[in-house]
This record gives C-alpha cells, structure tokens and sequence, in this order.
C-alpha cells in the first residue's frame, strides 16, 4: 500500500512541477506579446510566405515554416531540402553537358573534324560517367531520406541516370 501511495506522490510532483513550466511558459509568452499589438513589426499586415514546398502537404507547412526559421529542423526535413536543391542542380547539370555534347558534335560534324568528333565523344563519356555517380550518391542520400521520413510526408523518389540522359539528349536536338 505503501508503494501506491508512493506513486501517487511522485506523480503529483511530476504534476505540479508540469505545471509550473507551463504557467511560466505563459506569462513569457503575455509578456513578449503584451497587449497584443504588433504593428510595430516590420512585416506586419503581410502575409507569411510558407515557401514553394510542392512535397509537403498544405496543412503542415505553416509548422515545417516555423521550425524552420527557427532552427528547430529534424535531421530527415534538412535533408529534405538538400536533396531537392541537388534534384535541381542534377536536372540542370545532365540538360547542360548533353547542349553541349549535342553543340560540340553538331560542329565536329560541320566541320568534318575527325578528332573534334573524337574528343567530343570522350568528353560526352567523361561526363556521363560524372553524372552516374553524381547521380548514384544522391540516390544513395535519398534513401537515407526515405527511412527518415515520416509515412504521410511521402518518399521522393530516385532518380534513373540513363532516362534522364537520354531524355536531355532528345530535348538537345530537338531545339537544333
């Protein structure tokens, strides 16, 4: 009996102790909000910009927003935006080497230059073989993301090195 009594003390002391960070956590915030008056503040009357995060659903952005600017990230949010900043610079870099390798050949074969052809060609090898890897690891970090991310954000999904060159390639000569 004595043991119960014990709990039951131990919990209102886990109780009382609960609530008084809570009563402190309120009069800090009456405190910096005071009368509630903000028009003082520089963006005041402006909406808040949540960002242009297509990935997170509507009704979590305004929280992911605020832990955000608040350095209060989890590990898998941060990578998440890495990640879709990487995505963009992969898409940009694979579309920019095949312009180029698609120019380069175009000029070789304008010319009738046998070694510019060559040395595009090996150009073209180099690059696609950065792109592969460049392209592997961030699959590789995106699966890190994918066992991070909490089920209702979604997963992103890996990117296939190939179709992506050849489609750039497509898009290449088609603007020739």
């Amino acid at each position: 009996m004595t043991e119960l009594n014990h709990e039951k003390s131990e919990g209102s002391y886990a109780q009382d102790g609960l609530h008084k960070w809570q009563t402190l956590v309120d009069e800090k915030v009456r405190e910096w909000l005071g009368d509630g008056d903000m028009s003082w503040h520089p963006k005041a009357g402006q909406a808040l910009d949540l960002g242009d995060d297509d990935y997170t659903p509507e009704d979590l952005r305004l929280a992911y927003k605020i832990m955000q600017d608040n350095e209060a990230v989890p590990a898998w949010m941060s990578l998440g935006f890495v990640l879709r900043d990487k995505h963009g610079k992969i898409l940009r870099k694979v579309e920019q080497n095949a312009r180029d390798f698609i120019s380069r050949r175009q000029d070789a074969l304008t010319t009738g230059s046998v070694l510019r052809l060559q040395e595009t060609e090996k150009r073209w090898h180099e690059a696609r073989t950065r792109l592969h890897e460049e392209i592997a690891k961030y699959n590789s970090e995106l699966l890190d993301y994918n066992l991070q991310v909490p089920s209702v954000i979604g997963q992103l999904t890996p990117l296939n090195a190939q179709t992506l060159i050849e489609q750039a390639l497509k898009q290449a000569e088609a603007k020739l």
